[in-house]
């Protein structure tokens, strides 16, 4: 483990030792998610650990084993959601999780506080106003949890409830620092999909080119999709949230940041499920001051036939447009998307979940 000029940062764009993953028997795929982890704290000075049945280890000593992964139920996989450790140095954690929490709290020797209702992670985020640290909570949480409570809990004065972008804030919305906020933001991602269809079918008509005729109309079909599930969405609340921020003090950046398809009828949940999530992402300041970006791959470009060759051509697609809604905030070549073999794309779209929920983040104690 390192403990010297740590330089990962997630809540808030502050420093983090590492992240922790739990290993639930998701094979290849999840070794692939470790491998791509990995590289990306080894070209950024930060760790990962896996925890499975029997153990935790660092990702360099990780070997998938069927046999010691965790049962795969749904709670597990998600870390952040059941993990919270506290810039002070606590771990909070959900009690019926108490045996593998005992272990995380062992191997990171951190005092850990098991709760009988823990908010889930997904939920809030820790950011820092002025010197000392901050809450931005889901305004869900407050129909069940006492506030004074939360403050208690969390070992903070200060807490900032918002109305939610979605099931859970981190879906939504992704503070980077400086109490700058993403917020996503449909309208954007309608307007570059009514431009990106319109550039297509020009370009088609005046070169002769069917490669592009394809991408117009796939490129209709993906529109034309994302409109009915952009109406469907009941966290049709972009703007209040904007208000809401800017009322605490922060600085919103509206970006075009999800892609919610509608609800199939064959979902057993009634939430949004996603083709694209970007704002899901872990957020790291690496050695030299820049911010890293840590999100999930989309499968849109594929599915629209945007090769490298069409994206020169068309000036589109839906990673290169995301990057660019935040280049003043983060290059685009620290602008990382994690695949894991469609693992990623499929949490997505499947368990409503990506790469932030999937890892908790330890922060240096403060």
């Amino acid at each position: 483990m390192r403990t010297n000029n740590i330089h990962f940062t997630g809540y808030d764009a502050r420093p983090l030792k590492s992240l922790i993953i739990r290993d639930v028997g998701a094979g290849d795929s999840f070794t692939q998610l470790v491998k791509e982890l990995s590289s990306i704290g080894n070209k950024n000075n930060f760790d990962v650990f896996v925890q499975n049945a029997d153990e935790i280890v660092s990702a360099q000593n990780y070997k998938s084993d069927p046999m010691s992964a965790l049962p795969n139920m749904m709670n597990f996989p998600w870390a952040q959601d059941n993990l919270t450790f506290i810039p002070k140095g606590k771990i909070l954690a959900n009690k019926w999780l108490e045996i593998i929490n005992d272990a995380v709290s062992s191997f990171f020797e951190r005092p850990e506080k098991s709760l009988e209702e823990h908010i889930q992670g997904g939920n809030f985020f820790f950011v820092k106003d002025g010197k000392s640290d901050a809450l931005i909570v889901g305004k869900d949480e407050l129909e069940n949890f006492n506030l004074n409570n939360i403050k208690r809990d969390f070992e903070i004065e200060k807490v900032y409830p918002i109305s939610q972008p979605e099931f859970h804030i981190d879906m939504g919305i992704r503070p980077l620092k400086d109490k700058t906020v993403l917020v996503n933001d449909d309208n954007l991602l309608s307007k570059a999909l009514h431009d990106a269809v319109t550039n297509a079918k020009i370009y088609a008509e005046e070169n002769n080119d069917s490669q592009m005729k394809n991408v117009q109309e796939n490129l209709e079909n993906i529109k034309e999709t994302f409109e009915i599930g952009k109406v469907s969405n009941k966290y049709q609340n972009t703007d209040e949230i904007v208000k809401e921020l800017e009322s605490y003090g922060f600085s919103p950046v509206r970006v075009p940041g999800c892609f919610v398809r509608p609800v199939l009828s064959s979902d057993n949940y009634d939430d949004n499920h996603y083709l694209a999530n970007f704002m899901n992402a872990i957020i790291q300041e690496n050695p030299d001051g820049e911010l890293v970006y840590i999100t999930n791959k989309s499968l849109l470009d594929e599915m629209a036939q945007i090769t490298p060759e069409v994206e020169e051509k068309l000036g589109f697609s839906f990673q290169s447009l995301f990057k660019d809604s935040i280049k003043e905030y983060v290059k685009p070549e620290n602008v990382h998307f994690i695949d894991a073999d469609g693992y990623i794309p499929i949490c997505l779209e499947h368990s409503q979940g990506g790469i932030h929920c999937l890892c908790a983040e330890v922060p240096v104690i403060e």
